[in-house]
C-alpha cells in the first residue's frame, strides 16, 4: 500500500537545497504505569531553559524533549513483522531511567515525522510498536522495536475444523 505524502514533504525531499528540516517525534508509553508518557524529539527546536540546558519541540500542544538519537530505517521482510531500532545517546531523562529499570511488559512506541515549518502536521507516522528488547550502558539506551504481534496474527484466528466447530460440518 503506497503512502501518501504531502506536497510540502515531497518538495522538501526532491529539492536540491531546502530550508525544511524533518523532525522525528517519538512517543514512549509504559503500560505498567498508566499516565507515564515520554515525548522525545530529534531536533532542538526551542530552548526551554539555560540551567540545565534543555530544548524541546512543541507539536500539537505537547512538548517533545530533545535528545540526540539515531533511528534505523525499518526493515520490511516478508518472513517477519517490520522492525526498527532507536538509539538514544548522551543526555537521558532521569525520570525515564527510573521507569526503564522497572519495566516488566513491552513499552509502546510511536514514531512521527513532522516538518519544521508545520510542527502540528504529522507527515508520516508508524502504528504503535512494541519494545522487543532494551539495552543500555552509561549514557545510551537502545530500543529494539517491532510491530505488535497481534497485528501479525492471521484472521480469522480460529480454524474452522470439525473439532472446533462441529455445527458447521454436521450432515443433516
Amino acid at each position: 500500500m503506497p503512502r501518501s505524502l504531502s506536497l510540502n514533504l515531497r518538495e522538501a525531499i526532491n529539492a536540491a537545497e531546502s530550508g525544511e528540516v524533518p523532525i522525528f517525534l517519538v512517543t514512549v508509553v509504559d503500560p505498567n504505569t498508566p499516565g507515564t508518557v515520554f515525548r522525545l524529539s530529534s531536533d532542538p527546536t526551542t530552548r526551554l531553559s539555560d540551567v540545565p540546558l534543555s530544548y524541546a519541540t512543541l507539536s500539537r500542544g505537547n512538548y517533545y524533549y530533545f535528545v540526540p538519537m539515531e533511528i534505523a530505517q525499518p526493515d520490511e521482510r516478508e518472513s517477519a513483522p517490520p522492525s526498527t531500532s532507536i538509539r538514544i545517546s548522551g543526555f537521558i531523562l532521569p525520570e525515564m531511567l527510573e521507569v526503564l529499570r522497572e519495566v516488566t511488559e513491552p513499552m509502546q512506541v510511536k514514531l512521527e515525522l513532522v516538518l519544521l515549518s508545520a510542527l502540528d502536521t504529522v507527515e508520516v507516522e508508524t502504528p504503535w510498536l512494541d519494545t522487543v528488547a532494551m539495552t543500555g550502558s552509561i549514557g545510551e539506551i537502545v530500543f529494539e522495536l517491532a510491530l505488535n504481534s497481534m497485528v501479525a496474527e492471521s484472521l480469522p484466528v480460529d480454524n474452522f475444523d470439525p473439532a472446533s466447530f462441529p455445527g458447521l460440518h454436521s450432515k443433516l
